[in-house]
């Protein structure tokens, strides 16, 4: 049985898909499972244990984006016969590559698209009490699967493939590797839409806290970000510019190098983005900030031991994405995550 599957973005859903699919491994020991995503994720996917082949794709603008996906379907079609497609994205480009399947069966995942519209337009929350997005795509395609889902045999059989490290729902090629962890923190301050941004002048004074504690001397902090990240300079004053424990790595590393970081680290500290998803599919813990999205549309952490914050206004969620410009003078679901509330919360769950 050859299934392709299909999500080309974004960083952290690339991340999510992993728990799915070695679910169906798990499952089904013999299938080939293929896997379609964009060029610059393929870090992301590219050696891991239950993806039998890749193929990434680079975008393109207009008529060529059409032609470009059809010699993809071409080069998929020519390895092996493709007996179902499952649509994990849902976007115009996934459509238009599934044209070129037209006698293949197709699934789509379910987005809940018009709750999360309920909870955007009107603020009524259909959502809360669902499942996280792992547990959730996972018995949405139960009718796929023999038998129900169990989290322990799940976990069983991840843990099977490695030795002395837990993996968890989600994983990524790094998460196979022995690395060990050091006394270390990341920050990763970015997010792909300003409004997602913990603000950093927040950023530095987290930091002076962390660094004044005489218990965490010996921790180095690492502030990930990538090359296009330049906002991230602003946490960096005269200070903290000076001090060796605080590593600013700001587009330095490449997808794979922030993911050994991270995987090294004791805890990550970031936004409702990829971060948050590698972190855990790593199994180090997060402490995920939140504002114009909502942790019930379900790409909240999954792991016992990380925590989002959140404060409650009758503006959030206020887009699905964190897209939408806000219509306040400032970002107030954002701001007022305080840096204190946030240290604390870094306390407890250091010290646990």
């Amino acid at each position: 049985m050859h299934i392709l599957m299909i999500r080309f973005s974004s960083l952290g859903d690339v991340v999510l898909q992993t728990s799915l699919i070695s679910w169906i491994k798990y499952i089904y020991p013999n299938s080939h499972l293929s896997f379609v995503t964009l060029e610059p994720f393929k870090s992301l996917i590219d050696g891991h244990p239950d993806i039998d082949s890749l193929y990434t794709y680079k975008k393109k603008k207009g008529i060529d984006d059409f032609f470009s996906l059809r010699e993809l379907s071409k080069e998929i079609k020519s390895d092996k016969k493709i007996d179902f497609i499952i649509d994990l994205h849902g976007t115009l480009r996934a459509n238009i590559l599934k044209i070129f399947f037209y006698s293949t069966p197709i699934i789509k995942i379910d987005k809940r698209s018009f709750l999360r519209f309920l909870l955007v337009k009107f603020k009524l929350n259909y959502l809360e009490y669902l499942e996280s997005h792992h547990f959730r795509m996972i018995k949405d395609f139960s009718f796929l699967f023999h038998k129900d889902f169990d989290e322990d045999e799940y976990l069983s059989y991840c843990e099977k493939r490695v030795e002395n490290r837990k993996l968890n729902l989600t994983s990524s090629p790094v998460a196979f590797r022995d690395i060990p962890q050091e006394k270390l923190i990341v920050i990763s301050p970015v997010a792909s839409f300003s409004s997602k941004r913990w603000p950093m002048e927040n950023v530095r004074s987290l930091l002076k806290m962390i660094l004044a504690n005489e218990i965490y001397k010996d921790f180095k902090i690492a502030i990930i970000a990538g090359p296009e990240d330049k906002y991230c300079t602003e946490i960096f004053d005269d200070e903290l510019a000076q001090n060796n424990r605080v590593l600013n790595l700001q587009g330095k590393l490449s997808i794979t190098e922030s993911s050994e970081y991270i995987a090294k680290s004791q805890i990550c500290i970031t936004n409702d983005t990829g971060s948050l998803h590698i972190a855990e599919s790593l199994g180090v813990k997060v402490i995920a900030m939140f504002g114009p999205t909502s942790e019930s549309f379900g790409f909240r952490p999954h792991l016992k031991d990380s925590k989002s914050l959140s404060v409650k206004l009758s503006c959030r969620p206020c887009s699905n994405t964190g897209s939408k410009k806000c219509f306040r003078d400032q970002h107030y679901c954002m701001i007022n995550i305080l840096p204190e509330k946030v240290y604390q919360t870094f306390l407890q769950m250091m010290d646990h």
